[in-house]
């Protein structure tokens, strides 16, 4: 099995550690994650959405039907919960090969190479 290590965790300029939406309660934002292999530079692009149920509740309200995917859905924003998630996923996402594994990470995440 190939061990996966999360490489980069975040969102343009803001530090996630001190980061606070505008509606801590209501809001959606995309992460940009880079995961790969501890003993080989970069790794893959994926990203991942971070909601709050009461957001998803206002899209189905506009849209009638929302089919979510690559979402995690928190009652609020706590990096360290977002994060601790997001490395349990990359660790049971691990498989036999790199592409048994990103493959596997893409059931969660938007990967650069979905079609």
């Amino acid at each position: 099995m190939k061990v996966l290590a999360l490489k980069y965790l975040g969102f343009g300029n803001e530090s996630l550690n001190s980061f606070v939406p505008d509606h801590p309660k209501n809001f959606c934002l995309w992460l940009d994650l880079s995961i790969g292999f501890p003993d080989e530079d970069g790794g893959d692009f994926f990203q991942v959405g971070i909601c709050t149920p009461t957001w998803l509740a206002h899209q189905v309200s506009i849209r009638q039907v929302v089919v979510p995917r690559n979402l995690l859905i928190v009652e609020e924003f706590c990096f360290d919960v977002v994060k601790k998630k997001i490395e349990e996923i990359i660790m049971q996402s691990a498989r036999d090969s790199g592409a048994e594994s990103m493959a596997a990470l893409s059931r969660y995440f938007s990967w650069e190479f979905d079609i």
